[in-house]
Formats: structure tokens, sequence, C-alpha cells
């Protein structure tokens, strides 16, 4: 992912709108947004090789194979539980389709590959961003996490990357925990696109109680569903992408 060209003060972290250019600020935003994207990921490209004792990855033909088998499904089309795919409904998915079983560490290094490698929330902001997320961590999120709580409320932290070098690109949609718990959907649609109902309404039946999904800045404020499904609550992360709300 490009980095790009900014003048000093931006570059030394300065809010976004001190950028006089429309175009150089438009390019600032861009970027953001694509880190806040984790990037443009290229499948099975640039991998290093693997070390002596880890896990065997998937060929680039079986990692191909299982996208398609992903792409724009869930665990029922498959025949296994759950309304959205989490480490272990991929661990089984690959053994229905190749008959070989990934360890736990050989599952996390797939989704890593993918963009779905755990970050922090600072990591979820470009460089734009982090001092506005450090302070909404200590002004704004020890409230939301009261709230939640208050109505048996899980928290994830929402996110999206873009996949190229498959035909034709997909977008992978996750939601993961403080602790690590992931949930995800590989749809197809042109990049950008608005995030499904459908996947929040899922992810509500999935838990079997209400969701706050913490939006980061790969999600513009006008990319949400304008109506939600019950039990759903988003809340926007700081992000010069869409403004730091």
């Amino acid at each position: 992912m490009g980095v790009p060209i900014l003048d000093a003060p931006v570059a030394a972290g300065a809010p976004v709108e001190t950028v006089a250019s429309p175009l150089a600020r438009r390019a600032v935003l861009n970027w953001c947004r694509r880190h806040a994207k984790g990037g443009d990921v290229p499948v099975a490209a640039g991998r290093r090789p693997i070390r002596r004792g880890e896990p065997a990855a998937l060929t680039r033909t079986q990692e191909l194979s299982l996208l398609e088998a992903l792409r724009d499904t869930y665990p029922e089309h498959h025949d296994l539980p759950g309304q959205l795919w989490t480490r272990q409904a991929l661990a089984d998915l690959v053994h229905l389709l190749f008959g070989a079983r990934l360890t736990v560490r050989g599952v996390n290094r797939q989704l890593k590959a993918w963009g779905l490698g755990p970050r922090t929330p600072a990591e979820r902001a470009c460089s734009l961003c982090v001092t506005s997320v450090v302070t909404w961590l200590t002004s704004e999120y020890p409230h939301l996490l009261r709230r939640a709580r208050a109505c048996g409320a899980q928290v994830f932290w929402a996110s999206r990357t873009r996949l190229y070098g498959i035909s034709p690109a997909a977008e992978v949609i996750s939601v993961a925990t403080s602790r690590g718990s992931l949930r995800f959907g590989v749809l197809t649609g042109r990049a950008d696109a608005p995030l499904p109902a459908e996947f929040l309404g899922r992810l509500v039946a999935h838990e079997g109680r209400p969701v706050h999904a913490i939006m980061d800045g790969s999600f513009a404020s006008g990319d949400w569903p304008r109506r939600l499904p019950n039990g759903v609550r988003l809340h926007p992360m700081p992000s010069c992408a869409r403004g730091t709300d």
C-alpha cells in the first residue's frame, strides 16, 4: 500500500484539514481508508517461506478454491453450524473441501494472509488519525463499554479488506472482539460497497444477544445500512476518512 506524498505538517500528524490542495487532501483521505482496510491484499502473493515447525499453508489452487467456496456463502450453505464464518468453521470447510486438517496456527496464518490478523485500535487507524483514536479510547470508549454491558451486548470491532488476485475481487467483512474472537464473510461487490444489513443480522443471531459494533475507517458513515437489524448498534471510531466524528 503506497503512502501519499504529504507536506511536513501533515506527515507529522497535523489534522488532514491542513492539506491545502483539494486533490492532495482527497489522496490523503483515500490513503487513510485503504490503511484502515489493511490495504489491497493480493491473494497468495508475496508469501514468505514456511519456517520449520510451522503448519503447512494451502496451495494457491486450494486457496482460490477455498475463497470461491466462501464467496457469498455462510456455514449453513455447506451444512456447517453457525451464522457467520469463524476460525473453527473455516477449518471445517478446509477439511470438507480438501480432506486436510489445519491447526489453529494454520488457520490464523491463512486469515492473516487475507488481512484478518489481530490489530489494536491504534493499528486500525492511519498515522493521521492515531491521536484522535487514542483520545477517543480514554474519553468515549469506556462509556460505550458500560452502555453495552448494561444491555448485555457483545462489543465487536468491525473492518473490511479488499482481496485482489481473484475474479471478481472480493470484500472480506470481519468483526472481532477485544479477546480475538472472529466472525467474517467473503462478499462479491464493488469496492467500498455498503455494509450488508444481512451480515449484521446474522451476527446478532450468531451471538444470541445484542451487538455493538465499532466501525473503523474502512466504513464511511454512508456505508452503513439505513435500517439496522434489531439488537444492533453501530459506533464510529474516529477517522479522517470520514471526519473524526
